[in-house]
């Protein structure tokens, strides 16, 4: 009976989930608290796990996994645990658009854009998600949301740079490895326009070593930087 008992307690407890920390963070309005927590006769803390809340008032958004602000932290694209990610303003908690799974933002354009990258699609069991769907997102007002799908396919997108009023330049590498990166600039007005494609082989770093920046004519430009990367470096391409 005692040995039964015992085995009910250690049941019992094993069920249990203690809380091991507790930590918050400011966004804005918004507060995000992590707690963290783990099994109770779990020595070797494999079942530990950080579960966070994002607090804006009354509103509650949960199972957050991070959160990427703008520079004035007003409004925030927070990633859920399911993998996908909603655009929050901080100030009142409102959900002000959605994001399909592995979205991530790419970067902030100050407070009032947001480069948005996430998969193409899902390919099955097999190969899962692949591929590269990169938006840019502004706001009209406080609460109206207007997204731009400007690339979509398989080839990746390692660089992308905002530009003014709801303009970017971004990179993309080549459909095969030995194939050269091109250069991208879209705006609302323009469409989708191909600047340049890298003449050669790139150095040492490929694709991901390249540096975007906006020439004082509007033009992307781009250069590779060398290594070491300590020294920032950067070579243009050779014309």
């Amino acid at each position: 009976m005692r040995h039964a008992t015992l085995v009910l307690v250690l049941l019992l407890a094993s069920a249990c989930r203690c809380t091991e920390s507790v930590r918050s963070e400011t966004v804005g309005s918004a507060v995000v608290t992590h707690v963290r927590s783990c099994e109770a006769l779990d020595w070797e803390n494999n079942s530990c796990r950080t579960d966070s809340v994002m607090a804006v008032g009354k509103v509650r958004i949960t199972e957050v996994t991070s959160v990427s602000a703008s520079p004035s932290q007003t409004r925030a694209l927070v990633s859920l645990r399911n993998g996908t990610a909603v655009l929050v303003d901080t100030r009142s908690g409102e959900s002000l658009s959605r994001f399909p799974v592995f979205a991530s933002a790419q970067e902030w354009c100050g407070d009032s854009e947001l480069i948005v990258t996430y998969a193409l699609a899902n390919f099955g069991v097999t190969e899962g998600y692949k591929g590269t769907t990169l938006e840019l997102v502004w706001f009209e007002s406080d609460t109206e949301v207007r997204r731009a799908v400007v690339h979509k396919g398989l080839r990746p997108v390692p660089r992308v740079l905002c530009g003014p009023a709801h303009t970017l330049a971004f990179a993309l590498e080549g459909e095969k490895r030995e194939d050269p990166p091109e250069l991208y600039r879209w705006s609302e007005r323009e469409g989708l326009q191909l600047v340049e494609t890298w003449p050669g082989p790139l150095d040492e770093g490929g694709p991901p070593a390249l540096a975007l920046s906006w020439a004082s004519s509007g033009r992307p430009s781009w250069c590779a930087l060398q290594p070491p990367y300590s020294q920032n470096r950067c070579v243009p391409p050779a014309r």
